[in-house]
């Protein structure tokens, strides 16, 4: 195998649509690759309309919802297991729209001697919204933009680039978070083992955020960023249950008041208390019945 061919792996669930747009793009736009749809078992519906299409890669049907970071660590084993020496993880929700993006990529990963590298990610409208990712002691994020390539203690996780040193040396990622979080996870510890990890802005793909996980964030983000806080951070428990309860009460306020748009407002704020209550108690993997 061409050691300059990159593992493209796509984690499916009930997004055959966008998986199917994603696939398409790269297509048009590249060359040296090989495609891994690993579906997070979808609706038997959803699985027909991609073994329907000839899509020219391996596809992988897994019998249960992994979460995000356990169903992408199965297309990155069989992607180790294939001999790539190059993963990328690339969420269903994202689109290449312009040419040799995935190997304009691995050419500045490889010059700057990089373990992972993420690109510019623009929104639908076309407006840059994620750039490298700042972590505090409370488990909160920032997002911070350049011009030029920059070292980053993390990345936005939608459209990764990763080197084989990567998983050698790092290992696979977390699989406790079942969704948000585990990328930050993964590359903030990356950094404490010594590996480099790199936003290279000049390198663009559009990202449609959230397509699939719909309701449930308000549930995830906020217990996974207290355990993210607890784990990465040491941060003491009672100051996490200070300042996550005043953040949610903040939260609470903007979607009651119709400052964050939600279908079902009341829902959102109990999965907020739920993720609060759940994070404080160390609750982790999949929430059943949200």
């Amino acid at each position: 195998m061409d050691s300059e061919c990159v593992a493209v792996i796509i984690l499916n669930y009930n997004s055959s649509a966008d998986t199917l747009k994603l696939v398409a793009s790269i297509r048009k736009y590249e060359k040296n690759y090989g495609l891994i749809i690993v579906d997070n078992n979808s609706s038997l519906e959803e699985k027909e309309i991609l073994k329907s299409e000839d899509l020219d890669a391996e596809m992988i049907f897994l019998d249960a919802n992994l979460g995000y970071a356990a169903g992408n660590n199965v297309g990155l084993r069989r992607a180790v297991e294939l001999e790539y020496q190059y993963y990328l993880i690339a969420n269903s929700d994202t689109e290449i729209i312009h040419p040799d993006t995935i190997g304009t990529l691995l050419s500045a990963m490889k010059k700057l001697n990089a373990d992972a590298a993420g690109p510019g990610m623009l929104n639908a409208a076309g407006k840059l919204d994620s750039g490298q990712i700042v972590d505090g002691r409370m488990g909160r994020t920032r997002r911070i933009f350049a011009d030029q390539p920059v070292k980053s203690r993390s990345l936005t996780g939608a459209f990764l680039l990763l080197s084989r040193r990567m998983l050698l040396k790092n290992g696979y990622m977390p699989e406790e978070y079942f969704l948000y979080r585990e990328e930050t996870d993964y590359l903030v510890r990356a950094n404490g083992n010594g590996l480099s990890v790199y936003y290279i802005p000049s390198v663009e793909i559009i990202h449609r955020h959230g397509l699939t996980t719909g309701k449930v964030w308000d549930y995830y983000f906020n217990r996974n960023t207290i355990y993210f806080a607890r784990k990465i951070w040491k941060t003491s428990l009672p100051e996490l249950a200070l300042y996550h309860f005043l953040k949610t009460i903040y939260n609470m306020i903007r979607v009651l008041l119709g400052m964050e748009e939600r279908r079902d407002k009341r829902l959102a704020v109990r999965l907020m208390w739920q993720g609060y209550a759940d994070g404080l108690r160390g609750r982790m993997g999949k929430k059943e019945n949200l």
